[in-house]
């Protein structure tokens, strides 16, 4: 059987990127193009898990 491992992945918003414009609404759950340094610390992530685990459920979570 195999069995899927489940990760756990972080991403935070960069200092540099709070002080945009529309950031506030993000962090009030408004809407707003997805930032930067979260968009490329998901590809980073997503690429490590599929190169290093087969089977997996990986959740996100992040801090703005």
């Amino acid at each position: 059987m195999n069995e899927k491992i489940r990760i756990a992945a972080y991403m935070r918003l960069s200092k540099a990127e709070t002080s945009f414009p529309g950031t506030e609404a993000v962090k009030r759950g408004g809407t707003k193009d997805e930032s930067n340094s979260i968009r490329m610390q998901r590809l980073l992530i997503e690429e490590f898990v599929k190169s290093h685990f087969e089977s997996y459920i990986l959740t996100e979570f992040q801090d703005m």
